[in-house]
């Protein structure tokens, strides 16, 4: 039985009391306004989801005759994202929102724990010999963050149960953005944290080790104290979104926008927009020497994943233009092997696999970007 945990990103809860305009890209991380789109609320949502729709439904569990999937006779639960904090959330104090436009509430924890029992309690769960966390993106990090949480649940009920998470694109590296908009995703991560009550949710390990326990929203810190198997999917130039982002202009809460500055926009202009062409052409030697540099501290984030004395595992390939992966796209390879052929190698076979990409642009497999 394998749960999937949904993309979305997140909303950021000092957001509520800015102005947002609809035309701008800030207003996506917005709570109020995200509390009325599929990602914030339940309300609208299909009695019946088709297989087909779900992340992974045509890779990770395809039934597809022509590309199944080794997980293809694995029951799905799908867990629905809507507290923007990655199922963290334990704030139930409604957040009033800007005039008025509340109340909010913050409860992805509780979801996230209603959803574990109605699995137990009528889907037969306790019974199963084996169990699967996944998801991507969000999700993904939701995968790292709650990966021995879930493990433990499980393991309560039936100590038997064979428990591993797969984690797809869920690692947001917990460092400064390379065009000066400072360390983003800790102030967005860490409001998050304090404004939706996060600390209970975490990982008690991690919050009892860690100086600061709002870097356990961290997959690359999180996964530093799990101790249930996980694989770990994930591309090492992912971060155009994220850590390419433009100092803030009008908004207080960082950053409002996310075109890449004019000193960056000839090399990596957005996310996924960087191309063999400008590798060669558009970037100058600093800024190479910088993309090099992150992918060296990705790899150093994801140690535990990548020690070969590990139960661990990990498939990161160098390609910039991928993000979620688990739908499977076979060209893409790293030491021979695509990430369907991986996982299962390490799920199925026990093999031990610690796939890491050579450096950009030297994988002919990468999907091709147009040169925008």
């Amino acid at each position: 039985m394998s749960p999937l945990r949904r993309g979305g990103g997140w909303c950021y809860p000092s957001d509520i009391q800015q102005p947002c305009e609809p035309s701008s890209s800030h207003c996506t991380a917005n709570c109020h306004i995200r509390a009325n789109t599929s990602i914030g609320t339940s309300t609208g949502l299909d009695a019946v989801v088709s297989a087909s729709t779900l992340e992974a439904g045509t890779g990770l569990l395809s039934g597809n005759t022509s590309r199944a999937g080794a997980f293809a006779d694995f029951a799905v639960a799908y867990l629905h994202y809507c507290d923007g904090g990655s199922y963290s959330g334990t704030m139930t104090t409604p957040d009033v929102a800007l005039n008025g436009t509340g109340p909010l509430y913050y409860a992805g924890k509780y979801n996230m724990d209603a959803t574990l029992t109605e699995l137990v309690k009528t889907k037969g769960v306790a019974s199963y010999s084996r169990v699967v966390l996944s998801g991507c993106s969000a999700g993904g990090m939701a995968c790292a963050i709650h990966c021995d949480y879930v493990r433990d649940y499980f393991a309560a009920v039936n100590s038997s149960i064979d428990m591993k998470c797969i984690c797809d694109a869920g690692v947001f590296m917990d460092v400064p953005t390379v065009t000066g908009a400072g360390n983003v995703m800790e102030a967005r991560f860490y409001d998050v944290a304090d404004r939706m009550g996060t600390k209970a949710s975490l990982s008690t390990a991690c919050v009892a080790k860690e100086q600061d326990w709002r870097e356990c929203m961290f997959s690359e810190t999180a996964l530093k104290h799990t101790t249930a198997p996980y694989f770990v999917i994930n591309s090492q130039y992912n971060f155009g979104e994220w850590e390419m982002l433009a100092p803030p202009t009008t908004q207080s809460f960082p950053p409002d926008t996310t075109a890449s500055p004019a000193d960056w926009q000839s090399c990596y202009p957005s996310l996924g927009q960087l191309t063999p062409e400008r590798w060669a052409t558009g970037c100058n030697a600093t800024q190479k020497s910088i993309i090099l540099g992150r992918v060296a501290k990705f790899q150093k984030a994801l140690s535990g994943a990548l020690d070969p004395t590990s139960a661990n595992g990990a498939w990161l390939n160098n390609c910039p233009s991928t993000h979620c992966q688990t739908n499977f796209d076979d060209a893409i390879l790293v030491d021979g092997m695509n990430v369907r052929e991986a996982v299962n190698a390490w799920y199925f076979d026990d093999k031990v696999v610690k796939s890491v990409d050579g450096p950009y642009p030297s994988n002919p497999t990468c999907p091709s970007v147009t040169n925008k």
